[in-house]
């Protein structure tokens, strides 16, 4: 399944900005969905959860 950039955005709880910059230094793994300038941004939801994970810290004294 795939994530519009609003959606994405949404799940991440950071702005559209934020998650284009993410997507354009390869944080973020998206296809676009046209070769135009302005075609837009797809995230997989494997994608999201990959970066999520590698967001996430363990709470201090977890096992």
């Amino acid at each position: 399944m795939y994530l519009s950039m609003r959606q994405a955005c949404q799940r991440l709880r950071l702005s559209r900005w934020t998650v284009t910059r993410l997507i354009q230094d390869g944080s973020l793994q998206a296809i676009k969905s046209s070769e135009a300038p302005n075609g837009h941004y797809r995230i997989s939801e494997e994608s999201l959860q990959r970066y999520i994970s590698l967001q996430t810290v363990p709470a201090q004294g977890a096992r």
